[in-house]
């Protein structure tokens, strides 16, 4: 409700704002310049004074020189007075205190607040589980691989963890922890591109060259790219040759490969200048024995190979793990696998990859619920898990439903029928 002071002409003047309940009771005094009702609390300004009301209309504070919501989830006021900035939760609890000469979202990190405070800036996350007190020259800061970093005026970057503990000061910008001591570095210059290497917790280079790519593969495990040139219709700069590197800049072992792709934390392809795709260790060990088309990841054990233009699956911690070969494959489900040779489909089991279901049905439908249907011929059947057939008869159509049971179709009439 408002009241005001009507002028000559009859327009509202020097308005004034309360509140009033379903009751006619006053429950804000008509006194404001401004009420604004955000979530659960009330902000009212009265001149140029801004105060805070919970939901039952309990003062919470009063005379600040701004109150507003600082976050798009609208649960942290940020609050002005006497030039100073705090940080209070909906219900009053202060959150940071008012010493700060500003409060603000970061630019660089997801889900944290950065303040200032004479002449540095500290960090916290939202849900204030981690704090830094002001230690930073630089609101520049970035959080990666768990440990922050960040560049001063001198344009030199230092990396520390959440305690404000400094692991590293470099001239070069960090963009990967190895670990507490190891940080990969990279520069980029106009003409020579990306300049990458490996220093230790005093800024100093140890790699005996610098790479234009290093990329870790596990925690043991580099590789690492060099005589890096625009060599394909890319127009991108890419390295021509790759070695494999550990944490301190050493050569795991003399082989030079024409590139290298992790295909997990393990096994990384790579090619030879032959063109041979082979799989390897972190070590370069062969993990086959022979060159292979392609190979993809399925699960946590089972990889797809491609040679000779057919499909294999492996597992490559244990060879003995090892399937037929064959043209296609139609559906992965419940570690079943449909597989298809000459025109024919049957599965596979996606541990042992043995046949539990031998390649000579027609058409099949994945597993669902422990069942899936073949077609042999014009009549579909009905396998369990361990591709045994337990259904008496052929049909016409086979849907299959939830929790093990299905739709069938014989004879032009439907039925519905379960495991047993």
């Amino acid at each position: 409700v408002y009241s005001c002071k009507p002028s000559d002409n009859g327009v509202c003047i020097e308005m004034k704002i309360g509140l009033l309940d379903t009751l006619g009771k006053i429950v804000l005094p008509i006194q404001f310049d401004k009420i604004e009702w955000i979530d659960s609390v009330f902000i009212t300004q009265e001149k140029n004074a801004y105060s805070l009301y919970s939901l039952d209309f309990k003062l919470l504070l009063k005379d600040y020189q701004s109150i507003n919501y600082i976050n798009t989830n609208r649960d942290h006021i940020l609050l002005k007075k006497n030039n100073q900035y705090g940080l209070i939760n909906r219900d009053g609890k202060y959150l940071l205190s008012m010493e700060f000469e500003e409060i603000r979202e970061s630019k660089y990190m997801h889900g944290y607040y950065e303040f200032f405070k004479n002449g540095l800036w500290g960090f916290a996350s939202f849900n204030f589980t981690r704090v830094l007190e002001p230690f930073s020259p630089s609101p520049n800061l970035f959080q990666r691989d768990g440990y922050f970093q960040y560049n001063d005026d001198k344009k030199l970057w230092t990396v520390i963890d959440s305690t404000g503990r400094i692991f590293l000061k470099s001239p070069i910008e960090m963009y990967q922890v190895l670990s507490p001591s190891r940080f990969l570095v990279t520069k980029y210059d106009r003409e020579e591109g990306y300049q990458r290497s490996i220093s230790d917790a005093f800024g100093n280079i140890i790699t005996d060259k610098i790479y234009y790519d290093i990329w870790r593969v596990n925690p043991t495990t580099l590789i690492a790219g060099y005589d890096a040139s625009i060599h394909d219709a890319s127009n991108l700069k890419k390295s021509a040759k790759w070695i494999l590197l550990d944490f301190n800049g050493n050569k795991k072992n003399e082989e030079i490969y024409k590139s290298l792709l992790p295909l997990d934390d393990t096994w990384i392809k790579s090619w030879d200048f032959k063109g041979n795709l082979k799989v390897i260790d972190g070590l370069g060990n062969d993990a086959l024995g022979y060159s292979i088309e392609d190979i993809y990841k399925y699960s946590t054990h089972v990889y797809k190979i491609k040679i000779d233009g057919k499909y294999q699956f492996l597992d490559l911690q244990y060879p003995q793990y090892i399937s037929k070969k064959y043209d296609n494959l139609i559906c992965i489900s419940e570690n079943r696998f449909g597989v298809q040779k000459d025109g024919l489909w049957g599965f596979i089991d996606g541990l042992t990859l043995k046949e539990i279901f031998p390649v000579s049905a027609d058409q099949i439908a994945c597993f669902k619920d422990g069942i899936a249907s073949v077609k042999m011929g014009d009549m579909w059947i009905l396998i369990d898990s361990l591709g045994r057939v337990y259904s008496k008869d052929a049909f016409k159509q086979t849907a299959l439903l939830n929790d093990g049971f299905a739709k069938i179709e014989r004879n032009g009439k439907y039925g519905i029928i379960d495991k047993a």
